[in-house]
């Protein structure tokens, strides 16, 4: 890329009157970003080709060549362009199709604070995982994942003003495999709750739409990368981790008398926290089973060689993914930094300190769960920089008693 500094965005739209309408939205941030603007799909194409961009945003709807088949030959000759698309209808035909080539659905029309929010979480996850390494392992992955339909349509109902619970509940109906797997984790001790839950409507009541959104998004990631023997067993053994891993954080931030938000936040941090491994095991499967090797016969945590390796961890590749999602930093960031929370900077009691916790403490209760057998440790100097070092002991106490119930149930 050219040594301006400015980060490089294409905008195509074959409606010359949307393209003067972005170009005026976006006027003021011509000092930061090198805008570039073109009517058609092959004209994009043919620009790209010239020079690099690191996000290309395109209209849905376009003769010749629509946006999704444009960037779907923008994720195959550049893959590390984020691709994001403006879309006026989302049905169902038009999710299925969205959610391979596609990083980020944006409504259209979009304001402009949302838009200029959207891109730069992009932006700056890019500058913050602009490491050589890790983009060398994002392009050995050749295509992404991209967010599941049915997150994506629950995304497009909770934007609505005649959102409702019944909506939201009706949507998630509809899959039926789906609301029965979600009913069954919601009654399981991983959320300890005191009576049955009988149906969707009354799930999303009791637990929130952000906490269904979330269990939506990982059960649908989980599914859409099966693998087979192996692979199979130790993406079961995943999945149990991440969904403790969720719990003890929620309640962790519970017992430090977090706000909800911030519970929230670890919630989702918790069960994110791997998302890396997940891709890692059914993309890469044969490296990723060389770090696993070379953690056992070296005696080091699997994050250490994984960067030995590859240069890069698993943190580092599911924060990437989770930031192209339009998750929030604070999700990001607990995911980037649950193995090395020093670096992150962190001065509060948040999800980085608490998903840290949560993740070594649910390796050491639950050994089955662990791709390896060692672990790290406890960064307690840390810990006691933010006073939690003295709730260890408690923290462990929710481990233990959840994992008690969980045998029971």
């Amino acid at each position: 890329m050219e040594s301006t500094g400015k980060k490089h965005l294409l905008f195509v739209d074959d409606e010359a009157n949307i393209l003067q309408g972005l170009q005026r939205m976006l006027r003021m941030r011509r000092d930061v970003w090198d805008m570039v603007f073109v009517s058609g799909g092959r004209e994009a194409l043919q620009v790209m080709k010239q020079k690099s961009f690191d996000i290309i945003i395109t209209d849905m709807k376009m003769p010749e060549m629509d946006g999704v088949e444009l960037l779907t030959e923008v994720m195959k000759q550049f893959p590390e362009t984020v691709r994001f698309i403006l879309s006026g209808q989302m049905n169902n035909e038009t999710l299925v199709r969205i959610v391979g080539p596609c990083h980020l659905v944006l409504k259209k029309p979009c304001d402009t604070e949302y838009l200029i929010y959207s891109i730069e979480q992009a932006l700056k996850l890019r500058h913050l995982l602009g490491d050589s390494h890790l983009r060398a392992i994002i392009s050995e992955l050749k295509s992404l994942p991209s967010l599941p339909a049915l997150y994506l349509q629950l995304e497009e109902e909770i934007r609505s003003p005649m959102c409702s619970v019944r909506n939201v509940a009706n949507i998630i109906s509809q899959d039926l495999p789906m609301s029965a797997k979600l009913l069954h984790i919601i009654n399981s001790p991983y959320f300890g709750l005191c009576s049955q839950v009988t149906d969707i409507a009354q799930a999303v009541k009791i637990l929130g739409l952000d906490t269904i959104k979330s269990l939506i998004f990982i059960t649908q990631i989980f599914t859409s990368l099966q693998g087979d023997g192996p692979i199979s067993d130790c993406l079961e053994g995943l999945w149990r981790h991440s969904l403790n891993v969720s719990s003890y954080s929620r309640k962790m931030a519970q017992m430090l008398q977090l706000s909800t938000y911030e519970e929230d936040s670890a919630f989702k941090s918790g069960l994110f926290h791997d998302i890396g491994k997940i891709i890692l095991l059914t993309r890469l499967p044969e490296v990723f089973i060389e770090c696993i090797q070379m953690s056992e016969m070296d005696g080091i945590p699997l994050f250490e060689a994984e960067f030995r390796i590859m240069g890069a961890s698993h943190a580092e590749v599911g924060a990437y993914l989770l930031g192209l999602w339009g998750f929030s930093n604070p999700v990001m960031e607990a995911v980037l930094f649950h193995h090395r929370i020093a670096e992150s900077g962190c001065r509060e009691r948040n999800g980085v300190p608490i998903v840290h916790i949560a993740n070594i403490l649910e390796h050491r209760v639950n050994v089955q769960n662990s791709l390896v057998s060692v672990n790290q440790e406890l960064n307690i100097k840390f810990l006691q920089y933010l006073s939690l070092y003295e709730r260890l002991s408690a923290f462990h106490d929710i481990c233990v008693n959840q994992e008690v119930k969980r045998k029971l149930y």
